[in-house]
């Protein structure tokens, strides 16, 4: 025995549908509703698609190709890379390590090219352990591809050496 419907009750109004990608793409543009906000078109739709497609295939044509162009986008006034150019004294074996480069999260690379006769070691903190080794007068400059800081402290010298530093970084509404 199935119970009798309630009376006078109305239908639930769920509203219109909202977009599935609701949070806006990741860089900030927000996404048009398709499918009516779901993530798929109704069966009916993808069924007519597939008969399109087969129909394509049956006559022996592809469908036209869209043309695709690539363009860089000008820099106008304002530049949309920058470089700092500098030199850098480190103290003699035994002084405090130095910070050569500052943490930067717009920076794209940097260069670096030890300048004295004695080797250096650069790290990613001030604790004067261990480190990569930055050999005595490098003939090019070094690229890193970081946006942490650089350290760096003489482990044997007794005078202060010089290293050169490109900074490469965006700027920020440059274009």
């Amino acid at each position: 025995m199935t119970p009798e419907p309630a009376e006078g009750h109305a239908g639930l109004d769920v509203g219109p549908a909202k977009p599935y990608y609701s949070g806006g793409m990741a860089h900030g543009v927000p996404a048009p509703p398709q499918h009516g906000g779901r993530p798929a078109p109704p069966a009916a739709e993808q069924l007519a698609a597939q008969a399109a497609q087969a129909a394509h295939e049956e006559l022996g044509k592809a469908p036209n190709p869209v043309p695709v162009y690539i363009v860089t986008k000008g820099a106008g006034a304002r530049p949309m890379r920058r470089g700092a150019y500098r030199q850098v004294l480190v103290p003699a074996a035994g002084g405090d390590p130095i910070i050569l480069v500052p943490r930067n999260p717009r920076r794209r690379s940097v260069s670096l090219l030890n300048e004295s006769s004695s080797a250096l070691r650069i790290t990613g903190d001030l604790t004067l352990s261990g480190g990569a080794l930055l050999p005595a007068s490098m003939a090019s400059y070094k690229d890193f591809e970081t946006q942490d800081e650089i350290c760096c402290y003489q482990p044997a010298g007794a005078t202060p050496a010089a290293v050169s530093v490109i900074d490469q970084y965006d700027v920020p509404d440059g274009g």
